[in-house]
C-alpha cells in the first residue's frame, strides 16, 4: 500500500482545509480585486472587496477565514490584512492615496499569512474580527487590503501581478452561529 502525503502549511492564523461550505456557512466572493505599486515596484498593496459582507448579522458570525485558491507561487511571501476605512473602486486607485485614512496601516491588522511553495495546498487566512466588524455596518465592509508584513525583509513586488489574478477567485468563507 502506498501512502501519499498532504502537504501542511502552518503559521499564525493560517489553516487548510478543502473550502466547501457547509450549513451554517456562507461563502462571500471577492468582486474587486486591485493592485497599487509603489514607484518602482519596490513595495505593494493589494485591495480585495467582497459580495454581501455588510449584510451578514455581526452577532452570528463565529470564524471567518479569507480562503485563497491554490495557485503557483516562487519563494515566501508574509502578507499582512488590514480593513479598508474608505470606498474605493477597482480603477480609481494609485499608490498616491493617503493610506492612512484608507485603511491598511497601524495597529488594526486582522490577520496574517505566509505565502510559500507548496502544490494542492488552499490556504486561509482568519479574518473573523474584520468579518464582525464589516457586519456591523462599519466601514470595513469596503474590503480588505493585503501589504507585505512588516518583518519581511524582502523587497520588490515581482510575481505580484499572478498573485491578484488568482485572488479574483479567493472569497471568505463564515460561519455562523446557531
Amino acid at each position: 500500500m502506498r501512502h501519499v502525503g498532504i502537504p501542511l502549511l502552518c503559521t499564525v492564523g493560517l489553516l487548510s482545509f478543502a473550502g466547501s461550505t457547509r450549513a451554517g456557512e456562507v461563502s462571500l466572493p471577492v468582486t474587486e480585486v486591485a493592485l497599487i505599486e509603489s514607484p518602482g515596484a519596490s513595495d505593494f498593496r493589494i485591495l480585495l472587496k467582497f459580495a454581501g459582507i455588510g449584510d451578514l448579522d455581526a452577532n452570528r458570525v463565529d470564524v471567518a477565514n479569507l480562503v485563497m485558491p491554490d495557485f503557483e507561487f516562487s519563494g515566501t511571501l508574509p502578507l499582512d490584512a488590514y480593513p479598508i476605512n474608505t470606498a474605493w473602486s477597482e480603477g480609481a486607485v494609485s499608490w498616491g492615496e493617503t493610506w492612512s485614512s484608507i485603511g491598511g496601516e497601524g495597529e488594526h491588522r486582522c490577520g496574517r499569512i505566509l505565502l510559500s511553495d507548496s502544490d494542492g495546498v488552499v490556504r486561509a487566512m482568519r479574518v473573523t474580527r474584520y468579518a464582525r466588524a464589516a457586519a456591523s455596518g462599519g466601514s470595513a465592509a469596503n474590503g480588505l487590503l493585503l501589504r507585505r508584513s512588516s518583518y519581511s525583509e524582502e523587497a520588490g513586488a515581482e510575481g505580484i501581478p499572478g498573485l491578484v489574478a488568482q485572488l479574483r477567485s479567493a472569497r471568505i468563507v463564515v460561519l455562523l452561529a446557531e
